[in-house]
């Protein structure tokens, strides 16, 4: 699913990262170029330690500092499913 350049920001992460945490059946979500900071990261990072099959987390060209990798490691250390969490190109 992508959500491209649409001016989300950490408020609509959150509620994205509500319904992550309960979804079966997306592998992929896409949400390169928008407003979402650390908090909203942080947000969906925290959704995926629930969530079994999301496989690509794109954030990139976002504005998410560094200091939310804390909490993509977080999200990794304990989330198999997941194979790529993209970061680049941050705005932050």
């Amino acid at each position: 699913m992508g959500i491209e350049d649409e001016k989300l920001d950490d408020k609509d992460a959150e509620k994205l990262a509500k319904s992550l945490a309960i979804n079966s059946s997306l592998r992929e979500l896409h949400l390169n170029q928008n407003a979402i900071g650390s908090l909203g990261a942080q947000k969906l990072c925290e959704a995926l330690t629930r969530n079994e099959t999301l496989q690509v987390l794109d954030l990139e060209s976002n504005k998410v500092r560094s200091d939310a990798l804390k909490y993509v490691e977080a999200a990794l250390a304990v989330n198999s499913s997941i194979k790529a969490i993209r970061l680049g190109k941050l705005r932050g």
